[in-house]
């Protein structure tokens, strides 16, 4: 999985498993109504228990997401309403101005500097003839430990389904390394990128949309980077929305495979019951060693999908990854 250095208490922290947060996830997930009359009252519940900054931010983003719906009718209509900390935590939804201002208001009650910046964001149908009249998106940056760090509790808490929201907690939101958040948010002060070399919005429109999906896989910034800035880059492999957590160990991170090329595939898969390839309509199906699924295969021309399989009842194969063969 992509790397992020997170500082705990002085120390660093690198490569987190999100399992750390246990206790205050559970804490910042049950929060009763009496704490909810206020900003200033629902930040001073959530950080009871928080040993440090970090954790204070945690309990602050999980609380957001799992509470705070994205309010369809004001996106669709273009009548926001109330956007302010109090008017979101009020009405309980919003949209990302609001999530933006709720976050940093909480922030700034518990002592942590946050900032709310706007932007620019691609979805899953961008193309890169898009051109952006005005900002469309909002999100944050938080400090901990004198590094800033970026947070969008708006598309950590799920995502629009058509013209509903779909509920769905993205950890990949909490403190997301900016080399990974480049692929789909611009900020439009370019210091909030948190690059230590910022792109224009012209080299933003060229770069694909990569999503969270893609990078909750596995797919690693530096492989990402190594083949985006290739003479061969032709385009990633396509990613799909997972009820299970698939971290690829080994796989091609271009799109296009060679046909009569032989490569070598790593998927770790905690809850399934079996992963299935077509290629060009013939089956083929990996076996499992410890807690690798594991297969060297030698596609031919057409296209190559990787399927799994969960535990229990469904038996059904659930597309996760698309390559093209040539």
């Amino acid at each position: 999985n992509s790397t992020i250095d997170i500082p705990v208490g002085g120390e660093v922290l690198s490569d987190y498993d999100p399992a750390i947060f246990a206790e205050i996830d559970s804490h910042a997930l049950s929060v009763p109504d009496s704490a909810l009359n206020s900003i200033k009252e629902l930040a001073e519940y959530l950080i009871k228990p928080a040993k440090n900054d970090l954790e204070k931010v945690r309990s602050i983003f999980r609380w957001i997401t799992d509470n705070i719906a994205y309010d369809t009718n004001a996106y669709f209509s273009g009548r926001y309403g109330d956007l302010s900390a109090g008017g979101v935590l009020r009405s309980g939804k919003s949209v990302c101005s609001g999530y933006s201002a709720l976050f940093q208001s909480l922030c700034n009650i518990a002592e942590i500097e946050a900032v709310s910046f706007s932007g620019y964001a691609k979805k899953y149908f961008y193309k890169p003839t898009h051109v952006y009249s005005k900002t469309t998106h909002a999100w944050n940056a938080v400090k901990l430990e004198n590094e800033w760090y970026l947070i969008d509790s708006t598309w950590g808490a799920g995502s629009l389904n058509g013209r509903n929201f779909k509920k769905r907690y993205k950890d990949f939101w909490f403190l997301t390394p900016p080399e990974a958040a480049i692929f789909s948010h611009l900020p439009e002060d370019p210091k909030w990128q948190l690059l230590g070399e910022p792109i224009d919005m012209e080299r933003f429109r060229e770069i694909p949309y990569l999503s969270d999906y893609f990078f909750a896989m596995g797919f690693s910034l530096e492989d990402v980077y190594k083949h985006l800035n290739s003479e061969g880059y032709r385009g990633f492999p396509e990613v799909y929305p997972q009820k299970v957590v698939i971290d690829i160990v080994n796989g091609p991170v271009s799109k296009y495979l060679d046909s009569e090329e032989s490569y070598l595939f790593d998927f770790k898969i905690d809850d399934a019951a079996g992963i299935m390839i077509i290629n060009n309509g013939k089956r083929t199906y990996f076996d499992k060693t410890e807690n690798l699924w594991s297969g060297t295969i030698t596609p031919v021309k057409g296209p190559l999908s990787f399927y799994y399989k969960g535990n229990g009842s469904d038996n059904r194969y659930w597309n996760m990854l698309n390559y093209t063969v040539n």
